[in-house]
């Protein structure tokens, strides 16, 4: 069931008290939440009109999405496991493959601003990324979607890589990226 989302108005899942930035797969694709408390208007803006970089990093079989908005939103990343959804195989049969994305096509990517302090969406804007990232990213969740991870191991494994790398060096790492200047 799609949600309707509205700049100014409330976010249909309550976030507040929580800060960072999440991927997540729903029925209108990739999305990817920029949650701070007290988000600026300068960090929405940059959010919704603002230079980007994107980064793509896989570490024990965990997804990074790295990414970094404008002069606001530093260097970030988003850890994602397709095996986490209760029925990864049938929500992936819906995701474009990889071999039917032509050269100058992307999938699209829908960037959220969201301030926990009040749950009010901030900033809305949707990037289509490039086909190189694009083709990597479906790629990962294709394999992911035939693993198994649980939630217990997810963090753990996150705790480990989280102790050793900064995002910063995620993104250096990053097998794939691609950046759009103004």
């Amino acid at each position: 069931m799609f949600s309707t989302l509205e700049v100014g108005k409330p976010y249909a899942i309550n976030v507040r008290g929580t800060e960072g930035v999440i991927l997540d797969y729903t029925e209108g694709g990739f999305q990817l939440s920029v949650i701070y408390n007290g988000m600026s208007k300068a960090e929405a803006n940059d959010l919704k009109r603002g230079h980007y970089k994107f980064g793509i990093c896989t570490m024990n079989g965990i997804l990074f999405l790295c990414s970094q908005f404008g002069t606001e939103i530093n260097m970030s990343e988003a850890p994602f496991h397709f095996g986490l959804y209760s029925d990864p195989k049938g929500k992936i049969e819906s995701m474009t493959k990889p071999e039917e994305l032509a050269d100058g096509m992307g999938i699209a990517l829908d960037v959220l601003g969201i301030d926990s302090s009040n749950n009010i969406l901030k900033s809305y804007r949707r990037i289509g990324l490039s086909t190189e990232i694009s083709k990597e990213l479906v790629s990962i969740c294709m394999k992911q979607a035939n693993t198994s991870m649980s939630k217990t191991e997810f963090g753990a494994t996150l705790n480990k890589i989280f102790s050793q790398y900064s995002s910063e060096d995620l993104y250096r790492i990053s097998i794939v990226k691609c950046e759009q200047t103004n």
